[in-house]
């Protein structure tokens, strides 16, 4: 017998704008890809494959549509640490 397990995951990612003084003065929330090196990454965490932990996340704008195979991106705009335990 041939078990098959899929899961499915999504981005999400939401910018808050704040003033000088800590008011919110503006809020976005966008879908955004998960690219499949991505993808490839969360499975081998998930099995305990991979040593490795995700360390930044990085986000990109550019005039090029995104797509699923894409390794890097156009133009970064943020990239932050990213903390697993």
């Amino acid at each position: 017998m041939v078990m098959q397990n899929s899961i499915k995951v999504s981005g999400r990612v939401e910018a808050t704008l704040k003033d000088r003084f800590g008011n919110i003065v503006g809020n976005r929330v966008r879908r955004n890809l998960v690219v499949n090196t991505g993808l490839s990454q969360i499975v081998d965490l998930l099995q305990a494959l991979s040593p490795r932990q995700v360390k930044f996340i990085e986000l990109g704008a550019g005039s090029t549509s995104v797509a699923a195979g894409d390794s890097a991106l156009t133009d970064d705009v943020l990239k932050t640490n990213f903390v697993t335990d």
